[in-house]
């Protein structure tokens, strides 16, 4: 899956769940952002395989 196409599946996968996630690409992963206060979530890597991420780090908020 190439970058605009994990971009826009992580995307459609927070719209489907009522939103609240900022999602960023940055370098070779995805920072994922809180839309209310702006606070850092996760950051996810594509592994090369179909939709597969490494979770890179993780707060818990959501």
């Amino acid at each position: 899956m190439n970058a605009d196409a994990m971009l826009k599946h992580i995307e459609g996968f927070n719209q489907a769940r009522s939103g609240g996630v900022i999602v960023r690409k940055a370098a070779r992963s995805y920072t994922l952002l809180s839309e209310r206060t702006g606070t850092p979530i996760a950051r996810l890597r594509p592994t090369g395989n179909v939709d597969t991420v490494q979770v890179l780090c993780w707060n818990g908020e959501r």
